[in-house]
């Protein structure tokens, strides 16, 4: 996105980095009275104002009685968000972590959506209280996501709705908690139309992984990764990585360090006698713990499942809580 220099200045900014170029809209339809050489009238460098669009501030330069910033388009963002975003090289990426919308004032073309369902959480797990055995609970699965490309994005409001974090099952006595679901992520058009729902992660049970988010992306799509097994006799079950069709999701060279690549992984089961699970992450299924910490880890990556709690055999009456899935998200990230 550039223009040339114009020589019109406002508070010693050329008009050149407050306007944008004709190459991004509709070209205002009457001449404005201000020329670049080479170039002729104004309206031929920069965009015509679109009504509702995001606005320049007041430049002076006056056209009929009307300031320039209500006869063309301002550089500022295209669009407005309840969530966060970042301009890096040409990119603008938009990351929405709660439940809220993106307006665009323009259309944007070939645009890409990730979504991610949020993680489940792992169960809780509990030693001997006889005549019951001791338990060891399951890692919550990992939230469906997905990436999609190509999109072209048109002018009005997206809702977005991002899925919750599944909680981890709480220590009781004698009875294994089971870990809540992850919400669903889903992404609507300005009619209403879903694009892309991501379902949560299941929560981890009684030594049973917590099932897999899935996607529906018009009836089919990928999905995140189940939750690992706890095991009441043996070493329990790493959580799984994510299965998604498009995983791992393909970026842009420019932005890898500001997107990452894999979501939604499953928490680790709890291993008897041993350690809590671990939590999914990045992709990656959580792996059993390698200290002797007996509740299950809390994942922190988007999506992932929650680690599933362990016990300490016949050691004595203990309760240990499973942990926390991941919340979703949504980010879309395109060129401007």
């Amino acid at each position: 996105m550039s223009n040339p220099q114009t020589f019109y200045t406002v508070g010693g900014v050329d008009l050149s980095n407050i306007f944008q170029p004709l190459s991004l809209g509709t070209q205002y339809p009457t001449a404005t009275g201000y020329t670049v050489t080479g170039y002729g009238d104004l309206n031929n460098i920069f965009a015509a104002y679109t009504l509702g669009g995001p606005q320049a501030s007041v430049t002076g330069y006056n056209v009929g009685g009307n300031d320039l910033n209500t006869i063309f388009a301002s550089t500022l963002t295209p669009f407005t968000t309840t969530g966060t975003y970042q301009f890096v090289s040409g990119y603008f990426i938009i990351t929405i972590t709660t439940t809220g919308s993106i307006q665009f004032f323009t259309s944007i073309s070939n645009a890409s959506i990730i979504c991610v369902g949020g993680g489940g959480g792992g169960a809780s797990g509990f030693s001997d209280v006889p005549p019951t055995a001791p338990k060891s609970g399951g890692g919550g699965g990992g939230g469906g996501n997905y990436q999609l490309t190509g999109q072209n994005l048109v002018t009005g409001t997206y809702a977005i709705t991002v899925g919750s974090a599944g909680g981890g099952g709480a220590a009781t006595v004698g009875v294994v908690e089971t870990g809540s679901s992850g919400g669903n992520s889903i992404v609507q058009n300005p009619s209403s139309t879903v694009i892309i729902k991501c379902s949560g992660g299941g929560g981890g049970g009684n030594e049973n992984g917590g099932t897999a988010g899935t996607v529906t992306i018009g009836g089919s799509g990928g999905s995140g990764g189940a939750g690992g097994a706890g095991n009441g006799s043996g070493p329990a079950a790493n959580g799984a990585n994510s299965a998604s069709y498009s995983l791992p999701f393909t970026i842009p060279s420019a932005l890898t360090s500001y997107i990452d690549n894999s979501y939604g992984g499953g928490g680790a089961g709890g291993q008897n006698n041993s350690y809590g699970g671990g939590a999914g992450s990045y992709g990656s299924g959580g792996p059993i713990y390698q200290s002797p910490n007996k509740n299950g880890a809390s994942a922190s990556s988007y999506g992932s499942g929650g680690g599933g709690a362990s016990n300490i055999g016949s050691g004595g009456i203990s309760e240990f809580s499973g942990g926390n899935g991941a919340p979703g998200v949504v980010i879309i990230y395109f060129q401007y």
